[in-house]
């Protein structure tokens, strides 16, 4: 759904790899996707931070609703996007608000 529709981005995977952290939003999903490390010593890897939100509001004035990592790779922004279409599908409707 949303690798098909025109309005969605999500930058290559360079554009993380050089450490930059994206903000970007959908058709009221909103969502962040930061290059950051986790785990410890031999366990350490870099992965894809994710979070969304719902509204018309920033991430500081927001309730974040999932949260996700996947590795920081090909494969890990190709998970981001499958990700952030299920944020999407689960997005409250504005009739389901009520």
């Amino acid at each position: 759904m949303l690798r098909e529709h025109h309005s969605f981005f999500l930058p290559n995977l360079l554009y993380f790899t050089n450490g930059n952290t994206y903000l970007g939003s959908f058709l009221g999903l909103r969502f962040r996707v930061q290059p950051t490390t986790e785990g410890e010593g031999e366990q350490q890897q870099e992965v894809l931070a994710c979070l969304c939100w719902y509204g018309e509001y920033c991430l500081e004035e927001s309730q974040v609703a999932a949260e996700a990592s996947f590795p920081l790779d090909a494969e890990g922004r190709a998970q981001v996007i499958d990700w952030l279409e299920g944020q999407y599908a689960a997005m409250p409707k504005p009739e389901e608000e009520e």
